[in-house]
């Protein structure tokens, strides 16, 4: 049932203000090259390059006049995106990051809230000491701040924490570029499957064929979910058909390598991976000094 608590965020999502300030910058083809900081650039050239590029405007037309208060609004938001692509994101971050534009919490809250909701199918926290360490880092960058302590009966002092506006920025930042840009992972399984002709061709057929079980077995977890909340509206249940999807494709994947292993179409011996090496070897070009 923990998946139905995605109605939660109905209300979440009517509470949440989303301010469109930042929009036009990031819609511009604004170079960042206009705003690096170096010696030779002053203050006031880094202002009249960015306001240019965001209002359309040749950069190398000259203007003897001062930069006018919108052009200085303009470079203090690139800047300020600027800033915001440096902070170090994650996916714990941003759950926390979520949670505190809904309301004040403290963190004992936000994990019980990310698991209620689902959102540990694709969010880590497990390890409430890396919850903790989150935290404490978004608070020295000044996206989230203390708002009080609290002491419940018997339990120890809690400190809630609430979102900043430059958190806020910075949030809807991420959400953006995670959304639009692709990030190179390093899962273990693929990690695996480059050294697998460590292993003879008929344990890796035996593992594989386990592995096409547990693939199967965590599909059928999923259906059960998305079933159970099929009352949720789509939008709530993407990542887990997102998850589907990607479990979908291995398993399809899987299944061909194991035919091909079973079929003899992939098979290697200790004797052919070295001729495999030596024949590569003669072919690789030498290093250079």
């Amino acid at each position: 049932m923990k998946l139905l608590s995605h109605m939660g965020l109905l209300l979440t999502a009517s509470m949440i203000d989303r301010p469109q300030r930042i929009e036009p910058l990031c819609n511009s083809r604004m170079s960042l090259k206009c705003v690096h900081v170096n010696a030779e650039t002053s203050a006031l050239e880094m202002v009249r390059c960015a306001a240019a590029r965001i209002h359309g405007v040749d950069p190398s037309q000259r203007r003897s006049t001062s930069p006018d208060a919108n052009e200085l609004t303009s470079y203090n938001l690139t800047i300020n995106i600027m800033t915001m692509t440096s902070i170090k994101r994650s996916p714990v971050a941003l759950a926390v990051l979520a949670m505190l534009m809904e309301e004040p919490l403290h963190p004992y809250r936000m994990q019980r809230l990310i698991k209620e909701r689902g959102k540990d199918e694709v969010i880590n926290v497990t390890q409430r000491a890396s919850l903790y360490q989150t935290i404490q880092r978004l608070e020295r960058e000044g996206l989230i701040t203390s708002q009080k302590t609290v002491r419940d009966y018997k339990r120890p002092e809690r400190t809630v924490y609430e979102i900043t506006e430059k958190g806020r920025d910075v949030a809807l930042a991420w959400i953006r570029e995670m959304l639009s840009s692709l990030t190179r992972e390093y899962p273990e399984f693929p990690a695996a499957i480059s050294f697998l002709a460590l292993l003879t061709p008929n344990d890796v057929l035996h593992l594989l064929e386990h592995r096409t079980k547990a693939i199967e077995s965590e599909l059928r977890r999923i259906d059960g979910i998305l079933q159970e909340a099929r009352a949720v509206p789509r939008l709530f249940l993407l990542e887990m058909e997102y998850l589907r999807a990607l479990h979908a494709t291995e398993l399809s994947w899987v299944n061909a390598v194991v035919e091909d292993l079973r079929a003899g179409r992939i098979v290697w011996t200790d004797e052919w991976l070295r001729q495999i090496a030596g024949q590569f070897s003669t072919h690789s070009t030498p290093d250079k000094d």
